[in-house]
């Protein structure tokens, strides 16, 4: 083995046991937010940069997916079974997952969505500047917090409900 087959080899198997697999270089980007496979097709990502891109990782065969989706489970130690479908779990980075196994549970076959956070969390002041919230809506909320009254956050899938909460925190 040439020093070149050794380091490329040596990265394949740390990768698939170490990491995510295919999804391993995705993950370490930090410019990255969502990682999704909703079914056969395409895996797309949320770039901060970008925007949405779809990837060249693809899904053909939904045996292949489900392979790979059991893999994955496995691999963050919350395996999905026929009895129990659908798995929500945290990665050792912090970033959020949630799988669905199977095509009696979901329409399109098994689906992936990886939601990662940034190491250093918005603040209420970002919040403010990105047009998220206005002044009034972070004093109300302040003081709703210093007069230790609970605060309930709803909205829909990456509407902002955990970033508005960390920064709250």
């Amino acid at each position: 083995v040439t020093p070149l087959q050794y380091h490329s080899l040596r990265y394949q198997m740390r990768r698939k046991l170490e990491g995510l697999g295919v999804l391993d270089p995705m993950i370490c980007d930090p410019n990255i937010e969502d990682i999704s496979c909703s079914g056969l097709g395409n895996i797309f990502v949320e770039h901060k940069i970008f925007g949405g891109l779809k990837t060249s990782i693809c899904f053909e065969e939904h045996s292949e997916l489900d392979k790979f989706v059991i893999q994955l489970a496995e691999g963050i130690k919350h395996p999905v079974t026929f009895r129990e479908p659908c798995v929500d779990a945290t990665l050792p980075d912090g970033s959020r997952i949630n799988i669905v196994y199977g095509v009696d549970v979901s329409k399109r076959g098994s689906n992936f969505t990886i939601r990662k956070f940034s190491e250093t969390p918005i603040s209420v002041i970002e919040l403010i500047q990105f047009g998220a919230l206005n002044y009034e809506m972070a004093a109300y909320l302040s003081m709703l917090l210093h007069e230790h009254m609970n605060v309930w956050v709803s909205g829909e899938t990456a509407s902002g409900k955990t970033t508005l909460m960390n920064a709250l925190t």
